[in-house]
């Protein structure tokens, strides 16, 4: 009996003080750190799950590529216009349709049917060699000068340093910072080899784009895992006896 007195003095208490600023805000603070503590495990399962979809759209654009190689019998250009309109860029040279660039630019994702972002809403980039998009169709007995190279951040290749590195193309997304990693910390240029960015110079702006340098393009690009704050690039490559078994297969 006592101790419903006791409730009842408590709850009337409360009824009729109300609660002061101070212990408003002590309250604003407990629930600011419960829902702080249940949104980064929010945000952590958002990113991964934009990573997954950002992987799965890297494998379709793979598929799309072989696609495309197997019905032309050669990959598509290169979109080097800004902004992206999907279409691979292509001239004439001496009557004869060539690759505006045989480096990288955007991915032409019009012409394969495919997304043209990323999970992020970032476009994605795409670069191959000449002897891969050549008009009106690849010499497989000809096709040994792959310059194209995969590495870490740790300096060790996934491919040879020298030679045919046997890598027909690649892809990849400039993840949530939407640049060309890595870009942190200074200096402001870096070795071309040393970053997805074409042209050696850190992006302090969040696009997606890799201008032509002077002297051409580099052709080694990073892939490596996914540290935040550091490094968020994904890419997905192709083989070139990936690509020529596609295309003997519908011959």
């Amino acid at each position: 009996m006592t101790f419903q007195i006791n409730q009842l003095k408590i709850k009337l208490f409360f009824k009729t003080r109300g609660l002061t600023l101070l212990e408003m805000a002590v309250i604003f603070i407990i629930l600011g750190l419960l829902l702080s503590g249940l949104l980064i495990p929010l945000s952590s399962r958002i990113e991964q799950q934009q990573i997954q979809r950002t992987e799965q759209l890297l494998i379709e654009i793979r598929e799309a590529l072989l696609g495309f190689a197997i019905l032309r019998k050669r990959l598509p250009c290169a979109d080097t216009d800004e902004p992206s309109d999907g279409l691979g860029n292509v001239e004439l040279i001496s009557g004869i349709p060539t690759c505006e660039t045989s480096g990288q630019g955007y991915l032409p994702w019009k012409e394969l049917g495919v997304g043209q972002q990323d999970a992020w809403g970032n476009p994605f980039r795409y670069q191959t060699e000449a002897v891969f998009n050549k008009f009106p169709f690849v010499n497989m007995n000809n096709a040994n000068n792959s310059g194209l190279r995969l590495k870490n951040r740790q300096n060790n290749y996934f491919t040879t340093t020298s030679g045919d590195s046997r890598v027909a193309a690649i892809i990849f997304s400039c993840g949530r910072n939407g640049r060309p990693d890595p870009t942190f910390p200074p200096p402001a240029t870096i070795p071309s080899s040393d970053s997805n960015d074409a042209d050696g110079k850190r992006n302090t702006i969040l696009k997606c784009q890799n201008p032509k340098p002077p002297g051409g393009q580099t052709k080694t690009l990073i892939y490596d895992h996914h540290v935040p704050g550091e490094f968020d690039d994904q890419l997905i490559w192709i083989s070139k006896y990936t690509l020529f078994q596609k295309m003997i297969q519908t011959e």
